[in-house]
């Protein structure tokens, strides 16, 4: 993606999930991300406990999800305005799958 730009070095900033793509950034593309300030990266990975199938039921029936977890952060994402849920959980699902497959 930076050759897409045609930037050779970046400074980064991430934040929860964010500093989780900053950090593998970091790892995949030595020298070329000469700073990185990353926050709010949590002990463990809570997306791995996310129950994906209770959130989008969540979406398409309007009831919270029973699972603790999964209805903090569904409730997170619908509070703000303009918040795609559908496409958040795919990203979170994604994400899962990426850690499945030992390349997270």
């Amino acid at each position: 993606m930076l050759h897409t730009f045609l930037i050779d070095e970046v400074l980064f900033i991430g934040y929860s999930l964010g500093a989780q793509v900053g950090w593998q950034a970091c790892l995949d593309l030595p020298g070329r991300i000469t700073r990185a300030v990353l926050g709010g990266i949590p002990d463990g990975d809570p997306l791995t406990r996310f129950r994906i199938e209770e959130a989008r039921a969540s979406i398409e029936t309007g009831v919270a999800p029973t699972d603790e977890l999964t209805a903090a952060y569904v409730t997170m994402a619908s509070g703000i305005p303009g918040n795609d849920l559908t496409a958040l959980i795919s990203l979170v699902e994604g994400r899962a799958a990426l850690a499945f497959l030992g390349t997270d």
